[in-house]
């Protein structure tokens, strides 16, 4: 098991009153490293709160819930398409310039010096 994951099945043993005093110990210690941890534990605790009112016999039903989750996701957007006619126009004006503005110098260059 990952360290990560040691940590949060100590969180979860916390708020359910099943850990021992030293694994309190070590909990507290990750905990005070970090204070997003803290956040996390009050987290867990909200949850371990809102869950104790549900029964014992709560059964989730997983499809209904995939459908509403799936009614609430957006299909993305497909990439918009470049127009690279125009971008190959514009490249070839520049080029042109360019190969114009290259004559032009070299004809002052060589014609009148």
């Amino acid at each position: 098991m990952k360290d990560e994951d040691v940590h949060l099945n100590l969180l979860s043993r916390y708020v359910s009153n099943e850990i021992s005093l030293e694994e309190i110990e070590e909990l507290l210690q990750w905990i005070n490293e970090d204070p997003e941890r803290e956040e996390i534990l009050r987290d867990f605790q909200e949850t371990w709160e809102i869950a104790k009112n549900y029964p014992e016999n709560f059964k989730v039903d997983a499809t209904a819930a995939w459908v509403r989750l799936r009614n609430t996701m957006t299909e993305p957007e497909p990439p918009k398409k470049i127009n690279t006619r125009l971008i190959k126009k514009w490249i070839a004006a520049m080029a042109i310039f360019a190969m114009f503005m290259i004559g032009l110098i070299w004809g002052f260059k060589h014609l009148y010096i």
